[in-house]
């Protein structure tokens, strides 16, 4: 991350996607430690990265599985795309 950041001119912006596992939420798994979640957050502060949390996105999602293929697990669905698209258009500003 450090070395990203460096690479990057005084014009560029530098956002880190945290996208968090799939089975946080279809396996109703929630230990944030496993999942390194705190540890990435404050790197990412230390280093005045800015974060885009999905794992907001979906904490505000009724039904996760119709974000992934057949309701399990895998890359997201287009319909999954699409939303979390606009979910990160508008945490940029766009």
């Amino acid at each position: 991350i450090q070395k990203t950041k460096l690479l990057l001119n005084e014009n560029s912006y530098f956002y880190f996607i945290y996208i968090p596992a799939n089975t946080r939420y279809l396996k109703n798994k929630k230990d944030q430690n496993k999942y390194y979640y705190s540890e990435i957050k404050k790197i990412l502060n230390r280093n005045d990265i800015k974060l885009i949390d999905l794992k907001i996105f979906f904490s505000n999602q009724t039904n996760i599985k119709k974000f992934y293929p057949f309701g399990g697990s895998g890359h997201f669905t287009e319909y999954g795309y699409k939303e979390i698209s606009k979910f990160i258009t508008n945490e940029i500003g766009g």
